[in-house]
């Protein structure tokens, strides 16, 4: 039975875990869990993961949900972690590095900004800070992200793609490419996104 992998296109966790398992050739299938319409929060999704957020995968019968818990997980169960998550420890230090910064700093201020830009599509509660708050919030993280992540190198953890470059290109292409993300100052970061 292939890996069932639960998760929404508008996810970037969940894309991210998509992108993963494209990358690295492990067999899977798919299952909308549709999170503009509450599908989460359902007695089934439920059972699949208590947390009630997406991605979720089972891999016969071993649920787990949270991105990089997945990823990490693959990358030991299905031996495809070498190219992505390089056994040097110095590389490897340089991709958990960079997941902390993402988690705390990266997704959060994107993800606001996002949803200021759809405020229609979100309740108040979500919304009220204001999308000028957020645009200021933006151009810090992308600026620490510049001088901290790509100060000069091509990727996250040297000159090749590893999973922190796979997460964070999911988080920036959505606020570039769906809210009013401007990069004209950040030419490190545009020239990422197009590397990645």
């Amino acid at each position: 039975m292939p890996l069932t992998l639960y998760y929404h296109p508008i996810s970037q966790p969940s894309r991210s875990v998509l992108t993963f398992l494209r990358l690295t050739g492990i067999e899977y299938q798919t299952k909308v869990i549709d999170i503009m319409r509450g599908e989460t929060r359902g007695p089934e999704y439920a059972k699949i993961n208590p947390a009630q957020t997406v991605p979720a995968i089972n891999d016969d019968g071993f649920i787990l949900g949270e991105s990089e818990a997945i990823v990490r997980y693959l990358i030991n169960a299905r031996k495809v972690g070498e190219e992505f998550y390089p056994s040097d420890p110095k590389i490897r230090a340089q991709v958990d590095k960079y997941f902390p910064f993402h988690h705390n700093t990266v997704r959060p201020v994107l993800l606001k900004n996002f949803i200021a830009n759809f405020a229609d599509l979100f309740p108040p509660e979500m919304t009220e800070s204001g999308l000028e708050k957020y645009k200021e919030e933006v151009k810090n993280c992308l600026g620490q992200f510049e001088e901290i992540y790509l100060k000069d190198q091509k990727f996250i953890a040297g000159d090749k793609l590893t999973i922190a470059d796979i997460f964070a290109v999911m988080e920036l292409t959505l606020a570039v490419d769906h809210t009013d993300c401007d990069l004209k100052d950040f030419p490190k970061t545009k020239a990422y996104i197009a590397r990645c």
